[in-house]
């Protein structure tokens, strides 16, 4: 009897050990471009687009791209990754044209915090999100636009609409009036738990390098500049 007794404890513990050790790998450990990250969402070592609209308020150049730091370190502009970063747009024909460049212009991207530009091309709008950073181009349908550095490497990419330049798949939409895309903050994330829900504090840093699975659709835009209030990703990774 005493035999039986250790035989089925034996086997319950194995039958415990063995399917919580499964549940935690399959729970909190995803593949995300070959790297092996936790949480429910790869987030990025490096900075990345956040959020883009194209036009708004009945205005085709009321145009703004946010960028998000999902690192744990500040990150200069001026001084990253061993050049300065530009911010470019590609037209609907794939013709690149340079928006920004933070050469010799030390601008700081808070730890998990943003950094805002905006298009001056018609009138003051920049100073009325606060934007960072202002130039007179400005986006349109079709487009995408790059963080690069100065040597021309990619940072991060984002395409929309039918867009012939992006990160595997463009995000299939052109935002209209007021609307944005949005990078998430998690694989499950939505316009309702980015923009109302459990999500819209968790940052921007959700990144597969598929511009169709890695953003969404928001009705209404959410511009944040530098000093907006930080957001923390679900698994801030170090560096950047």
């Amino acid at each position: 009897m005493r035999k039986s007794i250790s035989v089925y404890l034996i086997v319950v513990l194995s039958l415990f050990i063995f399917g919580n050790t499964f549940s935690y790998f399959k729970d909190t450990e995803k593949s995300c471009n070959n790297t092996l990250t936790a949480g429910s969402a790869c987030i990025a070592n490096h900075l990345v687009i956040s959020e883009v609209q194209i036009k708004g308020d009945g205005n085709s150049y009321h145009d703004f791209v946010e960028i998000y730091n999902p690192t744990d370190s500040d990150i200069d502009l001026s001084n990253y990754k061993g050049g300065y970063v530009k911010l470019v747009k590609y037209t609907s024909e794939g013709t690149e044209y340079l928006i920004k460049s933070w050469q010799n212009e030390p601008s700081i991207v808070p730890s998990h915090g943003f950094y805002l530009w905006a298009s001056s091309k018609d009138d003051d709008y920049p100073s009325t999100i606060d934007a960072d950073c202002s130039t007179k181009d400005y986006l349109a349908s079709d487009n995408a636009v790059a963080l690069e550095l100065s040597d021309g490497t990619i940072i991060d990419l984002v395409g929309w609409g039918s867009s012939l330049i992006n990160e595997t798949l463009s995000f299939p939409f052109n935002p209209q009036n007021n609307q944005s895309i949005e990078r998430k903050a998690l694989f499950s994330s939505d316009n309702t738990t980015m923009s109302y829900g459990e999500d819209k504090h968790l940052g921007n840093g959700h990144d597969t390098n598929n511009n169709f699975n890695d953003f969404i659709l928001r009705d209404h835009s959410d511009p944040q500049n530098s000093s907006s209030p930080k957001e923390d990703p679900t698994w801030p990774p170090s560096g950047g």
